[in-house]
């Protein structure tokens, strides 16, 4: 089964299915579904609505075209399809998940974690304070297959656990670090947390197999505990699922969840219900049932505390529970739980402004694909070191996210920026005029999304004590705010290489997703 058309079948509940795979339908086809959007005859109208959702993305154009029709009926239709397919179509770009293939024999397992780091993209650390996985050695021979099953299979084989946020929590407590704490924690006066959002931190212990779709880009888990989220009502159960990004995304929020399917293990098809805990806020669009405090701002509803923190810590694992009715027969699994998660994330970092040739750059301005610009004041070269004076104004930051920079602080030692969990907001703004503040470039450096590069595209180090920055905030006439950040960046390097070529501002764009997932034989309490 191709990609589309699992996720058209899965997000488009409900509705008819699509072509099968291979028979792509034609822009005459789609031109006559459209057409039949404004039939006279109701189930006409109704079917060709259906085929269109379940056609998706190959429908996008003609449905934007027909959002414009004349024909009233046509263009309601148009309306309320193109959402849902756009939203389809996002998923399938951010969902698609990084795939490796992982061989070792007898390889010590710092060298696998290592190259398995490579191949992934992501931070690998072994959580080693004992020593216990120093002689420890790793066969496997995993075929290509995705991120999420990869890292299953290597902890598998490596007799490895995936660590917990408890264990997280425990290392950023510890004093001075050592050779087995992850990256960045436990330095005192320095880094009080790296970014653990974007590492995978491996420890000792074989773990306990857990249901789970690993397919995608975004795993999710049905978890062994049911005391999660609070006393469960008498004849239901609640199922709670782990949500968890890889690393390259950043999970800010679960907004609703919808079950298209659930049967048990004595063919019982089970119904999904209002989650009965303190300030459940009911049911949205499709049928799902929208998590209390995920959207609706100040009056949104909020759940106890405890829950609360298990679905709020921005780009780790989310956790959040599937409240389901019980059948007359008593249960001990569920044969099949399936359905999908509506979530906000932050996609990929990727470079959304470069102002490049940077020798021949002074006095230009390089826009943005999603906005705001990049202005390079002047450029100083020296013999070990250049100094770059810009003007950055940053895109939306209701639509993108900086990424962290790359900074050094004056005795080389690398700043790490905390986690991108939370979005970043804009100086406070005068009443009029505009407003002023500068400093030391690291106390913004770190959400700012610049990055300096070579000619070869590698990432250059900041020095963050020879580097300054003055923020400005102005207030323009039609009352909309106006941010740019004035940078004066001092970058080292050698006599003959590693001179700055570009500079980049890498961002987050903030997306809205459908994750699909199927789980089998889910235990019940």
């Amino acid at each position: 089964m191709c990609t589309r058309y699992l996720f058209a079948v899965l997000i488009v509940a409900g509705l008819a299915l699509p072509s099968p795979a291979g028979e792509s339908p034609s822009k005459e086809q789609i031109d006559k579904l459209i057409e039949q959007l404004g039939s006279s005859t109701f189930t006409e109208r109704e079917k060709a609505t259906k085929e269109l959702a379940a056609i998706g993305e190959p429908a996008l154009e003609a449905l934007r075209k027909a959002a414009k029709s004349d024909d009233a009926e046509v263009r309601k239709r148009a309306e309320e399809l193109l959402p849902k397919i756009e939203m389809q179509a996002e998923s399938t770009r951010v969902l698609a998940p990084k795939r490796v293939h992982l061989v070792y024999k007898d390889t010590p397992l710092r060298d696998a974690a290592a190259d398995f780091q490579k191949k992934s993209g992501c931070t690998t650390q072994l959580h080693d304070p004992d020593g216990k996985l120093k002689e420890r050695k790793i066969t496997l021979d995993s075929g290509e297959t995705t991120f999420w099953r990869a890292v299953a299979l290597f902890c598998d084989k490596a007799e490895l656990s995936e660590a917990s946020m408890e264990d997280l929590m425990q290392a950023l407590q510890q004093r001075g670090g050592g050779p087995g704490a992850p990256a960045g924690i436990g330095r005192p006066g320095h880094v009080f947390m790296s970014g653990l959002n974007e590492q995978l931190i491996l420890k000792d212990g074989k773990a306990k197999q857990l249901p789970a779709d690993d397919r995608g880009a975004v795993r999710v888990r049905a978890l062994a505990r049911n005391d999660l989220f609070g006393k469960v009502p008498q004849g239901e159960v609640i199922v709670p699922l782990e949500v968890t990004p890889e690393p390259k995304l950043k999970l800010q929020i679960l907004q609703s969840i919808r079950i298209d399917n659930a049967v048990d293990d004595r063919d019982q098809k089970l119904t999904q219900v209002i989650p009965q805990v303190e300030g459940a806020a009911g049911i949205g669009g499709n049928g799902a049932i929208v998590l209390p405090g995920a959207i609706g701002g100040m009056n949104a509803p909020r759940l106890p505390r405890a829950v609360a923190q298990r679905i709020s810590w921005g780009g780790l694992s989310q956790q959040m529970p599937v409240q389901l009715k019980k059948g007359t027969k008593e249960a001990r699994a569920l044969k099949e739980l399936k359905g999908a998660i509506t979530a906000q994330l932050l996609t990929e970092a990727r470079p959304l402004i470069t102002a490049d040739k940077l020798d021949k750059a002074a006095g230009k301005t390089f826009k943005g694909s999603e906005g705001g610009s990049i202005k390079i004041v002047n450029v100083t070269s020296e013999e070990s070191q250049t100094i770059i004076r810009l003007e950055l104004e940053h895109p939306p930051y209701d639509k993108v996210v900086p990424a962290q920079a790359n900074v050094v602080a004056g005795n080389g030692a690398r700043l790490v920026a905390p986690p991108l969990g939370a979005k970043a907001q804009p100086a406070p703004l005068p009443l009029r005029g505009g407003a002023a503040l500068g400093g030391p470039a690291q106390l913004l450096d770190s959400m700012n999304g610049l990055s300096i590069r070579d000619d070869k595209g590698n990432t250059l180090p900041i020095d963050s004590s020879r580097s300054r920055f003055q923020v400005t905030v102005m207030r323009q006439a039609n009352g909309a705010a106006r941010r740019s950040d004035i940078y004066t960046l001092t970058c080292p390097h050698g006599k003959d290489k590693y001179k700055p070529a570009k500079v980049v501002y890498l961002g987050r764009k903030q997306v809205t997703v459908e994750i699909p997932f199927v789980l089998k034989d889910v235990p019940l309490p």
